[in-house]
């Protein structure tokens, strides 16, 4: 977690959050420790915007501090040493980065802490994959978080939204994996590092995009997902094949054509079961090879 990514009242929130679990002599600061600081801020914006929606951030407050009395507690002179992020927190703050990144902001602010806590993507994603996306309200998601509707309604103006979320972070996911070991010095292996990079990316992330049986729906979201990440392993191989072409090694008229039918194939394969990851990197290096023959 690098402190520099929050806002200064988002380090406040933080910080308070780490003091409350001291005050209680707990070692692990949780999703609790966090609500009572965001509640408790003074001149905070989470108070005020839960006194919009009717929820006394007092009240709140003071259900998350009889959550944290009820926490393990350590009592050691080792504990100012051994203080940690909880599972919880620690999936929250995930959350919280990846409503930054949707909601296009350059750094966690205390709202995304809170959304992050609420997790409502998560909760929608299960809801969708038991009920399909058509059949699931808003409702059905406001009654999964357990959270009230205005609050929903603040950081999302409809379910559409909360399904470009979901899309968002699968893609967000999918370019940290296909950008794995791609700098070493050796340009074959960088290609080679990518094919393999991008068949595993797709496989797990068509894997993801199931529902709980065939007849489940998410094809809004599955679509959705898929072009955005099919974009963003063709923008890779591009620039991959452009410094092909730059060093000699291969000979191309346009490398946007040719990687967005690569990364088009292999997405369709995958998507359709066609083709075994062995037989897809066999036509991925058939095509390269062809490339290189033209060069010559």
């Amino acid at each position: 977690m690098n402190i520099n990514n929050f806002t200064t009242k988002s380090q406040e929130a933080l910080n308070s959050a780490q003091n409350i679990a001291a005050r209680y002599s707990q070692q692990a600061i949780d999703c609790p420790h966090l609500l009572w600081a965001l509640a408790s801020q003074e001149d905070g914006l989470i108070p005020e915007l839960l006194a919009n929606i009717g929820i006394q951030a007092q009240s709140l407050a003071q259900a998350a501090e009889n959550e944290i009395s009820k926490m393990p507690a350590v009592h050691s002179s080792s504990q100012a040493d051994t203080i940690y992020v909880g599972s919880d927190l620690n999936r929250a703050l995930a959350e919280a980065e990846a409503a930054k990144e949707h909601m296009q902001d350059s750094y966690i602010s205390v709202e995304h802490l809170l959304l992050g806590m609420l997790e409502v993507p998560g909760s929608a994603e299960k809801l969708f994959k038991t009920n399909g996306i058509m059949d699931t309200t808003v409702n059905a998601i406001v009654r999964e978080v357990d959270v009230a509707k205005g609050l929903f309604y603040y950081y999302f103006k409809s379910k559409d939204d909360v399904i470009e979320a979901i899309a968002r972070q699968y893609s967000k996911a999918f370019e940290k994996t296909i950008g794995r070991s791609l700098n070493r010095d050796d340009y074959d292996e960088r290609l080679h590092q990518f094919t393999e990079n991008v068949i595993v990316s797709f496989r797990e992330l068509w894997g993801n995009l199931r529902g709980e049986n065939e007849n489940i729906d998410l094809s809004i979201l599955s679509n959705r997902t898929l072009d955005e990440t099919k974009a963003i392993a063709a923008d890779v191989l591009k620039k991959l094949l452009d410094e092909g072409i730059a060093a000699g090694k291969l000979q191309i008229t346009n490398s946007r054509y040719y990687a967005d039918i690569i990364i088009g194939g292999i997405a369709d394969l995958i998507r359709q079961n066609q083709a075994d990851p062995d037989e897809i990197k066999k036509i991925i290096n058939d095509m390269i090879d062809m490339m290189r023959k033209e060069s010559k």
